[in-house]
């Protein structure tokens, strides 16, 4: 728990300043003693908030070329400031930044599927004239777009303004853009950043707060993806020209949201009908609220877009959720076929061949993905729990510990670790860091359910009956969490 005299930091600013403070809280050594709050300069603030801001010791406070609406300088607080520059590629997309006229913002998507983020203002434009879409998209690809956007100027623009930021911060991140933008996608959207920049940005931050540089290289060994949406704003082709881009041009396929991958044409096509995969993305969102109806949706959205990955994976989850999991290995298998460079689709197919028993495929599929990220401590967590079942107690905690050693506030590898000390017969530590898994993740059903297996097998059954109750009511529909707790009310009426 956290003490009252806990040093208080508070993040201020968009998506980019929440990733900060998610990598803070992740790879920082005090952060578990440290008291945390994220703000988002675009809402309303809340009492809660103000509240925060007038109490923090350090205020993390994003640097923007215009006000925002939340100005903490305006709050009385004797904080220390950091202050963390916007990064931006918009050059690479020269009319975003407006969403779609017709963008619906409902409640598993709450920025809605044609924000800023994903929004071509060309394409607004024809949409307001009422412009057939498939005229609309050829005047937009046999657009003279370099001399029209003045894409020169644009990027010297956009890159002024970045150096100015970074000054202002003590950052230096437009260099690192203005070497590396040709020959890799550093931009994933307008302000969604890709590995390299988050990186550069993170380390650069911690650098400045304090933490030790044991811990930025535990960060950068062991981050392996920017922790931003993986949904990807395509590049127009005649600007992939004009720039010389080498990882992009008129055939470069873009992952839309959940959907799977289109080109620039396919996806103005789109834009321009507004059409997007609700089904899809309502299923994904609904895992955990309703396993029924996430199923029903997920069902509906990969028929409309079979080559979705995540929704594949997403499906498979349902599928071993609801007890059949040899169709969640089908669904993790087409997953990983689709995009085979995603780790954490191979880990999924993974977790569904351990439930099958199939130990020895299970351990090959681990090996294969810890390859591709080494310093992955899930992964690593995962393997150590094969291990366990494979008989090799010693190697799995000797995994485990070396996983919580990189990762200390992952709820999942705090978990395994308790089902290593129930195996080892070490029932109090195993209790105790199952309690830190619930209290790292509160919100996860199966951590919660995981705790009410090692509170049985201790003894405890008036806690584990307590605990089976709270992970079915975050996942009421989940078959394995209700036999288990009709398991214990049997035990108790004996």
């Amino acid at each position: 728990m956290i003490g009252m005299d806990a040093r208080r930091i508070v993040f201020v600013g968009n998506c980019q300043t929440q990733a900060l403070f998610e990598l803070y809280r992740r790879f920082a050594p005090d952060a578990a003693d440290q008291a945390l709050v994220f703000v988002p300069s675009h809402e309303d603030l809340s009492a809660d908030n103000f509240a925060a801001l007038e109490r923090a010791d350090i205020l993390v406070e994003q640097r923007l070329d215009m006000q925002p609406a939340l100005q903490p300088a305006r709050i009385a607080t004797s904080a220390q400031h950091f202050r963390v520059p916007l990064l931006s590629g918009m050059f690479l997309f020269p009319y975003a930044g407006t969403p779609h006229p017709r963008n619906e913002t409902p409640w598993f998507m709450a920025s809605g599927p044609f924000d800023a983020e994903m929004s071509d203002g060309f394409l607004n434009l024809q949409i307001a004239r009422g412009v057939p879409a498939d005229d609309a998209v050829a005047a937009y690809l046999a657009l003279e777009i370099a001399r029209v956007r003045h894409l020169d100027a644009l990027a010297d623009l956009v890159l002024d303004r970045q150096r100015a930021r970074d000054a202002a911060c003590g950052y230096a991140i437009a260099d690192i853009i203005a070497q590396h933008f040709r020959t890799e996608s550093l931009f994933r959207t307008p302000h969604h950043p890709n590995l390299r920049l988050a990186r550069a940005l993170a380390t650069q931050f911690f650098e400045q707060i304090g933490v030790a540089d044991d811990a930025i290289a535990v960060m950068h060994a062991t981050l392996c993806e920017a922790p931003f949406p993986k949904t990807e704003l395509p590049i127009h082709p005649a600007v992939a020209r004009h720039f010389g881009l080498t990882w992009a041009d008129a055939d470069t396929r873009y992952l839309i949201r959940s959907e799977g991958r289109q080109d620039f044409a396919s996806y103005a096509r789109s834009y321009m009908a507004g059409t997007w995969n609700a089904a899809l993305e309502e299923g994904i969102a609904s895992i955990g609220r309703d396993l029924s109806r996430a199923t029903t949706l997920l069902e509906q959205g990969l028929a409309q877009s079979p080559d979705s990955a995540e929704g594949w994976y997403s499906y498979a989850e349902v599928r071993r959720s609801a007890g059949q999991t040899e169709s969640a290995e089908a669904a993790n298998r087409r997953a990983v076929e689709l995009e085979p460079g995603n780790v954490r689709y191979r880990y999924g197919l993974g977790r569904s061949l351990l439930v099958l028993g199939r130990l020895d495929d299970a351990a090959t599929i681990a090996a294969q993905a810890l390859a591709a990220e080494p310093a992955n401590g899930e992964l690593h967590g995962f393997s150590a729990h094969i291990a366990m079942l494979r008989g090799d107690g010693e190697a799995a905690l000797a995994g485990i510990t070396s996983a919580i050693a990189r990762e200390p506030r992952n709820a999942d590898l705090h978990s395994i670790r308790g089902d290593l000390l129930v195996r080892a017969g070490q029932m109090a530590a195993a209790v105790q860091s199952h309690h830190r898994a619930v209290e790292l993740a509160p919100h996860s059903a199966w951590l919660r359910y995981v705790q009410s297996r090692g509170l049985m097998l201790a003894g405890q059954l008036p806690e584990a009956i307590d605990a089976a109750h709270q992970a079915l009511e975050r996942a009421p529909d989940h078959a394995e969490m209700r036999a288990h707790l009709e398991e214990l009310q049997t035990r108790t009426a004996r």
